[in-house]
């Protein structure tokens, strides 16, 4: 009986070992593929940012109830802990398989999807379910440590299934409660080096969108207060249009702005894109120290994240868009959605 009680003791420290060390690889892994995803070295890992805080925090919790597994003195059924351990290299799967796609450049069988990179969307599916199988492995983790045992793995997929819901409605709430600095430059009289357009939407015959457009009209107030004397337009084209760079400066200019004023950048097709392109242009090759980033005020807490990602320090002004409470419910709640996946897996 006693060699049988070593022998369990010593297959439970093997497997919850194993699966610590598993997941521990996996935090390293999303680390490296996050920055490296953003042309980032991991040397500008900020520990700070949220998306880095979530990802330690959703790691260590699994990790925690395993140590306690280890040194845990009651009866631990070792199927269970191997039924635990398959979870743990079932949830690597999609990680290997994103390596491939994002590594080995293998092909799809089409570059788009509803307006979306394929390979993006195929990369956030593929995390996504990574992360959902953690919470899961989570949930079943602490409920044996509890002795939860009956219905374990539909309780795990109901505490999993609430995991998320909490996470979409935070990230609502949290996007919800941002406040721009607006009034920073135009009642305290600050000013910027530059005044960046985040791109929108272009409708037929290249005319803006109303977001857009509110965009392009805050911008040049900002430039008529003599708040800036540059404008960064930004953003690419869908075949057969003006990208939405161009059809901000025609705008600008017919306002009134000097063309000189306008700097125009067409290549970048998301939001991430452009706050990168913040970073490598405006920030490390034209060294502006000032910069305001001009969006709507749903849209403004994401970008402010991405530049806490990247370690840029700028301001967020508002466009003053009003929508109807159902289009801006709906736009909040892309968003928040958006905002959860750039906090998780930078995308």
């Amino acid at each position: 009986m006693a060699s049988t009680g070593q022998n369990n003791a010593a297959s439970k420290r093997r497997i919850c070992t194993s699966v610590i060390l598993l997941l521990l690889f996996d935090l390293i892994f999303m680390y490296l593929s996050k920055y490296s995803h953003k042309n980032l070295s991991i040397m500008e890992f900020n520990p700070r940012s949220t998306g880095n805080l979530l990802n330690f925090l959703f790691t260590v919790l699994p990790v925690l109830g395993f140590l306690f597994l280890i040194f845990y003195p009651g009866k631990i059924d070792i199927k269970k802990l191997y039924g635990l351990l398959s979870i743990t290299i079932v949830m690597n799967i999609p990680l290997v398989f994103t390596l491939f796609i994002k590594e080995f450049n293998l092909p799809l069988p089409f570059k788009y999807l509803f307006g979306y990179p394929l390979e993006n969307i195929y990369v956030a599916l593929m995390f996504s379910i990574y992360q959902f199988l953690l919470f899961f492995l989570t949930a079943a983790a602490w409920m044996s440590i509890f002795r939860i045992n009956k219905f374990l793995y539909l309780r795990s997929l109901l505490y999993s299934l609430f995991i998320i819901f909490v996470l979409v409605l935070g990230a609502f709430v949290y996007e919800n409660e941002y406040e721009d600095n607006s009034e920073k430059y135009f009642k305290d009289g600050s000013q910027a080096d530059v005044a960046v357009i985040l791109g929108a939407a272009v409708y037929s015959k290249n005319r803006p969108s109303p977001i857009f457009a509110s965009r392009i009209g805050k911008a040049n107030n900002l430039y008529n207060a003599g708040i800036v004397r540059k404008l960064l337009v930004t953003g690419g084209s869908a075949p057969g249009e003006m990208s939405e760079a161009e059809v901000a400066y025609v705008y600008l200019v017919r306002y009134g702005v000097d063309p000189d004023n306008i700097w125009i950048e067409r290549r970048t097709s998301s939001t991430s894109e452009q706050i990168e392109y913040i970073k490598e242009t405006l920030i490390e090759k034209r060294g502006l120290k000032k910069i305001i980033i001009v969006s709507d005020q749903f849209h403004l807490k994401r970008a402010m994240e991405m530049c806490d990602f990247y370690n840029i320090k700028a301001d967020g002004v508002a466009s003053g868009l009003r929508l109807s409470l159902e289009k801006l419910f709906f736009y909040k709640f892309r968003d928040s959605l958006a905002l959860l996946l750039f906090w998780l897996f930078a995308l």
